[in-house]
């Protein structure tokens, strides 16, 4: 004997309209012809369901392809109008009983099942998101902790006192500070100016002389008689 799937129910009665009641044939595991099936079977009115992965009973394509569900409604109470489905009350697809099934307009029908959809979707994602979180939070304790440890490291070493190489000023730092000789951030850029590091040849505009300047400078002349007479030739252009 195969075991029979919890989801069928081969004693319930399907259906029960028009004065007669049809009870489905005992669940099984074989096929048409005899063969063991794939999936969990029931017959109704002579035809066979098959339980498809989805979770629902469908008729093999050769005799309509119909659902258990949908042939249970029309029997017991005709044609389905257009714009409804039959849906299950308890939410299981493989029962097919007729008190757990009722008629839904689509727009209804559609709107349940595409919030258990987002529920379900929104379950999963913060179940795969948990671990996630939790090594995250795990790793940003660990490097708060790490930071915690250098910051109490420096502040416990003592204060040197040093002279700037740029202005000659003393100035004080904690011992093993890196501040490179300097003791400001003006300081050190005054120094790199004067370095000539970041320096670029250009030709004035007006003269057409070549100089040496900054290549961070906007400047176009090379120097303010240039720069005067292009101003001077520009105003007197001007309507």
């Amino acid at each position: 004997m195969h075991a029979r799937s919890p989801l069928c129910r081969p004693r319930r009665p399907l259906c029960s309209g028009r004065g007669a009641t049809v009870h489905a044939a005992p669940c099984d595991r074989r096929n048409a012809v005899g063969r063991p099936a794939k999936h969990p079977v029931q017959e109704f009115n002579g035809v066979r369901y098959y339980l498809k992965p989805e979770g629902y009973f469908k008729a093999h394509h050769r005799v309509g392809g119909e659902y258990l569900h949908r042939a249970v409604w029309k029997h017991a109470h005709g044609p389905i109008p257009d714009g409804f489905d039959v849906h299950h009350k308890d939410g299981n697809k493989a029962d097919c009983g007729l008190d757990n099934l009722e008629l839904q307009s689509k727009l209804e029908h559609g709107r349940m099942h595409g919030l258990e959809r987002d529920k379900a979707e929104l379950r999963a994602l913060l179940e795969a998101a948990r671990p996630l979180a939790a090594a995250a939070n795990r790793a940003l304790a660990g490097s708060e902790a790490a930071a915690d440890r250098s910051r109490r490291g420096m502040l416990s070493r003592p204060m040197e006192r040093l002279t700037c190489v740029q202005c000659r000023r003393p100035y004080e730092v904690r011992a093993g500070s890196v501040r490179r000789g300097f003791c400001g951030q003006a300081c050190q850029q005054a120094a790199r100016r004067a370095s000539g590091v970041d320096n670029e040849g250009r030709v004035c505009e007006q003269c057409l002389v070549r100089f040496i300047v900054n290549k961070h400078s906007a400047k176009r002349f090379c120097g303010r008689r240039c720069a005067g007479i292009a101003s001077r030739q520009r105003h007197r252009l001007q309507p």
